[in-house]
Formats: structure tokens, C-alpha cells, sequence
């Protein structure tokens, strides 16, 4: 009897699911995604501009595991736009493009055991 009871404590932490976790991310971008410069210098008339969003937003999912270990996954978008425009005596050309980034970050987390939730 005393062996089950055992075997039953070791192996519960494995058998039944472990915190799973959702909710939304969000954060302002450090830099700018696209950045445009002005290239060659010193040309009349040729002008880029890029615009970023001010924000960086998406879901995410956590989940715990035994030992202060957890994976999280989370999915982040942004929206973008560049343009670019070229004018001469006489002619002009201008380019627009915009466009949408997601960006996929998979973490593994530890927890320092005097940190970690109980």
C-alpha cells in the first residue's frame, strides 16, 4: 500500500495538465522596423520616409511545467509603410508600399525556486 501512495505522489505533477495561461502582449518597438535613409547623399529631389507604428501587439500562451520550467509562445504584429519619391526637372516618380510583420517568439523560462509560484 505504501508503494502505490508513493508511486500515486511521484507521478500526479506528470499525469494531470499543467497551468496553461493566454492573454495579449503588447510593447513600443525599441527601432524602427523599415529605416529609411536618404541615399546617395546630396541628390536634389529624391526623398524616402518610413512609418512604423508606435506599437507592437498580439497574443500569447504559457505553459508551466514541473521543476520552475515553463514554454511560452507568442505571435506579434506591427504595421509598416515606406515611401519613396524621386522628382526631376520635368518628371517626378513616387512609390508607396505598405505592409503588415508578424514576428513569432517561442521561449523556454525558468523560475529560480524562491521566485517561483507556489
Amino acid at each position: 500500500m505504501n508503494r502505490r501512495l508513493l508511486v500515486f505522489f511521484l507521478f500526479t505533477p506528470i499525469i494531470f495538465p499543467q497551468p496553461l495561461a493566454f492573454g495579449v502582449k503588447g510593447g513600443v518597438p525599441v527601432t524602427d522596423l523599415i529605416n529609411a535613409t536618404q541615399f546617395p547623399p546630396g541628390i536634389a529631389g529624391y526623398e524616402t520616409a518610413s512609418t512604423t507604428n508606435p506599437y507592437i501587439l498580439g497574443p500569447t500562451i504559457e505553459l508551466r511545467l514541473p521543476r520552475n520550467l515553463a514554454i511560452e509562445f507568442d505571435a506579434l504584429f506591427r504595421h509598416f509603410r515606406y515611401r519613396w519619391a524621386f522628382a526631376i526637372i520635368g518628371s517626378a516618380s513616387q512609390t508607396t508600399a505598405s505592409g503588415n510583420a508578424w514576428e513569432f517568439a517561442l521561449l523556454l523560462k525558468y523560475r529560480p525556486g524562491c521566485l517561483a509560484d507556489s
